[in-house]
């Protein structure tokens, strides 16, 4: 498998695993497609060709090879490229991360419309909110995300530190939303079957998977209740692993009476106040343990065995990916539309 294949297959995978079905990132595409049409011809090339192709433009080869290379050694990190692009070139590798950077944190706010359309499936657009309907509070929310998200970058230095491993000639990719998508999917999957009564019982079935397990022996980071307590009931769930960065706190006015628990990877303390103003309660997840969830699936869906991985930068590569295809069967976790 070349870096391009390995890249193509990442997208085709993402769809596969995205949840408003794979019509949904194909609709992105054919939007893109006509925005792209309809600019100036003068414009066209400022566009970015890779909108055109992967629905999730936060997942990319943000570092090029010179000429395509075979998928032989692959040195895999969470986030901390600065301190890991020395360590790919040492080891000849080929550099992936999970968190984006580079022309990938540019687009990062693009990731939003994934998490705000399946919304849907879970009733949080049905009714009303605030006194409009709750369709177009949540397309304002929207808007607002993505412009935030926009804005955030436009004042960093994006290209740092992929002008660093171009100097010292490591190609680079990155996988966010596909990797998260899998997770998402996975993890709702899971629990849909074990049916956790408590909120002390989505964490039970959280820790039996080994990546939370990992994280508990080794960092001692591990699922737990933020608000509620474990003994409360979890009534309807909603799953928060997908997106630019945390739900906004407005989203949780939209919340209130639809949710009544919310499983996330990470919660400032606004977004808490938020949940709890709402009567909404909160499970943690572990970001980096989900993350390496993601990537681990992901992984074990389109790598070739023969492929060295060199886990650092706190990913930790699972020994057994059998284990992953057979509870993705077994959950029909990846079921496309």
């Amino acid at each position: 498998m070349n870096l391009q294949e390995f890249y193509t297959s990442a997208i085709e995978a993402g769809k596969k695993c995205d949840p408003r079905g794979r019509s949904a990132a194909n609709k992105d595409l054919r939007k893109r497609r006509q925005e792209y049409d309809n600019l100036p011809k003068h414009r066209r090339k400022y566009f970015g060709t890779e909108l055109l192709e992967n629905p999730y433009p936060d997942s990319l080869i943000i570092v090029p090879p010179h000429e395509d290379i075979e998928v032989k050694r692959l040195v895999i990190s969470i986030d901390g490229a600065q301190y890991v692009i020395k360590y790919a070139r040492d080891k000849d590798a080929i550099l992936l991360t999970h968190h984006p950077e580079g022309i990938a944190e540019a687009n990062l706010h693009l990731a939003w419309p994934v998490y705000f359309d399946s919304l849907r499936q879970l009733g949080i657009t049905d009714g009303m909110v605030e006194g409009i309907p709750a369709g177009h509070y949540i397309k304002k929310i929207r808007k607002r995300a993505m412009r935030e998200d926009k804005e955030d970058w436009q004042g960093d230095n994006v290209e740092l530190l992929p002008d660093y491993a171009r100097l010292v000639g490591v190609p680079w990719v990155t996988m966010h939303t596909i990797a998260d998508m899998y997770a998402h999917a996975y993890v709702k999957r899971l629990l849909e079957h074990e049916n956790p009564k408590t909120l002390g019982d989505v964490v039970d079935v959280l820790m039996t998977i080994k990546e939370y397990q990992v994280g508990a022996m080794e960092s001692r980071v591990k699922p737990w209740v933020i608000l509620g307590g474990e003994k409360r009931k979890t009534g309807k769930i909603m799953l928060d692993m997908i997106g630019g960065g945390e739900p906004p706190e407005k989203i949780f006015n939209a919340l209130a009476g639809r949710i009544d628990t919310i499983i996330v990877m990470h919660a400032d303390k606004d977004l808490q106040a938020a949940s709890k103003k709402n009567k909404v309660a909160m499970v943690c997840a572990s970001h980096i343990q989900s993350d390496t969830l993601g990537m681990n699936l992901l992984l074990s869906d389109i790598l070739p065995d023969d492929v060295e991985v060199y886990p650092t930068g706190g990913f930790r590569r699972v020994e057994d990916p059998n284990r992953m295809k057979e509870l993705m069967q077994k959950y029909d976790v990846t079921k496309g539309k």
